[in-house]
């Protein structure tokens, strides 16, 4: 398993709300397929989280590169502070 890239973008800002997309791209380079958590985390400057989403139950098949997308929605005053996207993987599990 493999996380090749994550990015995320603002699509909508409101006086109290932030709209933000995320994608990650994931490898399998496994000879099976696999079932996974991904978590994302918006961190500050400083490393210190922000905010997070959690997308469970990811299935990429042997051998398969996907694209995992969300939207997220943060407090303004808080989005500002982002600098940095990061991706974890738990809970492998290797299917039949």
């Amino acid at each position: 398993m493999e996380i090749d890239s994550v990015d995320f973008k603002l699509i909508e800002a409101s006086e109290y709300t932030v709209t933000l997309s995320w994608k990650a791209v994931i490898s399998n380079h496994m000879l099976l397929p696999v079932a996974f958590n991904l978590e994302i985390q918006f961190l500050d400057s400083d490393d210190f989280e922000l905010s997070s989403d959690l997308t469970l139950g990811v299935v990429i098949r042997a051998g398969d590169t996907k694209t995992i997308q969300d939207t997220v929605y943060v407090n303004t005053s808080v989005a500002n502070q982002i600098a940095q996207i990061i991706a974890g993987i738990s809970g492998i599990e290797f299917l039949k």
